[in-house]
């Protein structure tokens, strides 16, 4: 057993964690909130796209040596790999299923969720910055095999 001033100072961890867990908590849901009122606003894009576009910013700056703002170019290049690590080989597929097909669509991503104040912009960003050519979906250097399916023979 205990004395009682150790059990209160155990309590006051973890109420402290508890505070730290429900601000966090509380946070995603106001961005939550904010992601769905951009996907009934707009329709255009699947809210998991607007939850990918925040995480992959997150990647992006995670790889950095030290966290910086962004350029459009790096968001790019850290969406496409965060893809990759996320997806695999159907990271073309998912996106373009939640309605992401170039770096312009990335862009109005970003631009929506920084008028509905979820992500931040420097004033010399701009979102014609994201039209540019890229290859969001670049060629496997390996060819998909199609596997040919064996039909069971009836004798």
């Amino acid at each position: 057993m205990q004395p009682l001033n150790a059990q209160k100072e155990e309590l006051r961890v973890d109420e402290k964690g508890f505070r730290n867990y429900f601000n966090r908590m509380t946070k995603q849901l106001d961005i939550s909130e904010r992601i769905f009122r951009l996907y009934t606003e707009f329709g255009d894009f699947r809210p998991a796209a607007y939850g990918f576009v925040a995480d992959a910013v997150e990647y992006t700056i995670a790889g950095l040596a030290a966290a910086r703002h962004i350029t459009a170019r790096e968001l790019l290049d850290g969406m496409r790999s965060y893809a990759k690590n996320e997806f695999g080989p159907l990271s073309d597929f998912v996106l373009q299923d939640w309605g992401i097909r170039n770096a312009h669509d990335i862009g109005t991503l970003v631009y929506r969720m920084i008028a509905e104040g979820i992500l931040g912009a420097n004033p010399n960003d701009r979102q014609s910055d994201f039209d540019c050519e890229y290859e969001l979906f670049p060629p496997s250097a390996e060819p998909r095999r199609r596997r040919r399916a064996k039909v069971p023979r009836i004798e």
